[in-house]
């Protein structure tokens, strides 16, 4: 298997490298890339690897601006420091993301991983169905855990208190550190934005009530336990049934 680095650290790579070949020997290291300039210069002269590891903060810039920049289409476990970035790491060719400091174990399950998927399609790589399997996760924090909540049991994401939660259609809910903005460029048709304040889930949608004052009132099932009155502006309404009946 052909594999790429990025990542500015010398020692990390060095790491890095030394884990990927302990856990998959037959992986040929192509090169480790230190920075955005020497990645964006790599891959417009050399022919894409099929995996990728990659750091997300570089010295000279983030690598979110070389996947806008260059097209890469290969699947990439992201291996940072941090975690704040992890739907938009998702967003692009994302398979997986470790946080660091990272284990052999940590590698060999990312491996795991990306043979899992291999043998999905078949063993041919589809890109565009590689990306929408990974977007049906989304990540979320509870404690010191990072949980992968699977998009299709989303009830609502919404706003309380000046936070962002996420609650599933069995209840269990969860604190987002992303705005319902970024939320909107991952989630797909079956979630709807009624208002600034949430996002529902067209499973959670039993039937709508007209206001006076031409808003639309949503019930939902009731073994959904919310106290928010979920509702969808008038300027909304039409686009909002016509989610309702095409969805």
């Amino acid at each position: 298997m052909r594999i790429v680095i990025i990542e500015d650290e010398k020692l990390t790579a060095e790491d890095l490298r030394d884990s990927i070949l302990a856990v998959a020997p037959e992986s040929v290291i192509e090169t480790i890339l230190h920075s955005v300039q020497d990645a964006e210069e790599y891959f417009l002269n050399h022919k894409v690897p099929e995996l990728l590891f990659c750091d997300i903060q570089l010295g000279d810039g983030s690598i979110f601006d070389l996947l806008n920049k260059v097209r890469i289409d290969a699947p990439i476990i992201f291996c940072t420091a941090y975690d704040e970035h992890t739907l938009q790491a998702f967003k692009l060719n994302g398979i997986e993301y470790i946080l660091k400091p990272f284990s052999t174990n940590d590698i060999r399950l990312a491996f795991n991983k990306f043979e899992r998927l291999k043998q999905t399609f078949n063993n041919q790589f589809d890109f565009a169905q590689l990306r929408l399997q990974s977007q049906q996760n989304l990540l979320v924090h509870f404690r010191d855990t990072i949980i992968p909540v699977n998009c299709a049991d989303i009830g609502m994401i919404y706003i309380s208190h000046q936070m962002t939660y996420v609650q599933t259609l069995e209840n269990k809910k969860y604190i987002l550190s992303k705005t319902l903005e970024e939320l909107e460029q991952i989630l797909d048709h079956r979630f709807f934005r009624m208002n600034r304040m949430a996002i529902v889930n067209r499973k959670l949608v039993l039937n709508v009530n007209k206001q006076l004052n031409r808003k639309l009132l949503i019930n939902v099932s009731p073994d959904f336990e919310t106290d928010i009155k979920l509702t969808v502006s008038k300027t909304k309404s039409p686009q909002f049934l016509k989610w309702l009946k095409d969805t």
